[in-house]
């Protein structure tokens, strides 16, 4: 209870935040500048929205299941088991950063790709450690491969067409949000079941982002 009675507290200042900030309403000469999707673009949107869709099943559910399955295999004490989450956000928070420090020779759409295939072997490395000292380390690994992904996702959205910023980045949201609240779900059902089904799950979903950002990378090369 003393943490949940944190997180509703710390939630609170965001909230008054935003509740008294002096925000003025957009003007008439914003509306000029948004323009709908153009036709063309739409399949190019959807395999971001399908990158993102796939990326926070992968993300949430990886750090929402780690716990159990850590105590459920190697089964240590409950302090050891925490340090697995806590290693995965950490290294996921520290690499999300870096994404948007990284050197501008290193493309946004390759990266994603990189990231994402990276993740499939730092996940199948959790999958096989054999104590919850490697799985830590291993699910630092995999946080720090994921990190970058929903950042430069997002930026990628934006940057695909210019007036129609808000409408494509507004899809990549609200799929990967989708994708948040299922995947978990998805892997809860598996994990509770097989836990090393479910570690398989966040494997299939890394690989499967990578490839759908593939897609849209050589579709982008042939625009």
């Amino acid at each position: 209870r003393p943490v949940f009675f944190a997180f509703a507290g710390s939630l609170l200042i965001p909230l008054l935040l935003f509740v008294f900030a002096p925000l003025s309403p957009p003007g008439a000469t914003h509306r000029r500048h948004v323009a709908r999707i153009p036709s063309g673009i739409w399949p190019a949107a959807f395999l971001l929205a399908a990158v993102g869709f796939l990326y926070l099943a992968a993300e949430i559910g990886f750090g929402s299941w780690a716990y159990t399955y850590v105590r459920a295999t190697t089964n240590p004490g409950i302090n050891l088991a925490s340090a697995v989450t806590a290693a995965f956000w950490l290294a996921l928070s520290a690499s999300s950063l870096a994404a948007a420090l990284r050197p501008r020779i290193w493309r946004a759409d390759r990266l994603v790709v990189v990231c994402g295939a990276a993740a499939v072997p730092a996940a199948l490395l959790f999958l096989v450690a054999p104590d919850a000292q490697l799985q830590i380390l291993t699910a630092f690994f995999v946080g720090a491969c994921l990190g970058p992904i929903y950042p430069l996702t997002l930026g990628e959205a934006a940057g695909l067409h210019p007036l129609a910023a808000a409408q494509v980045s507004t899809l990549v949201l609200c799929s990967s949000q989708i994708g948040g609240a299922l995947g978990p779900w998805v892997q809860g059902q598996i994990v509770t079941r097989s836990p090393h089904l479910g570690i398989v799950l966040t494997i299939a979903l890394c690989l499967s982002l990578a490839g759908a950002q593939a897609l849209f990378l050589a579709g982008r090369r042939q625009r």
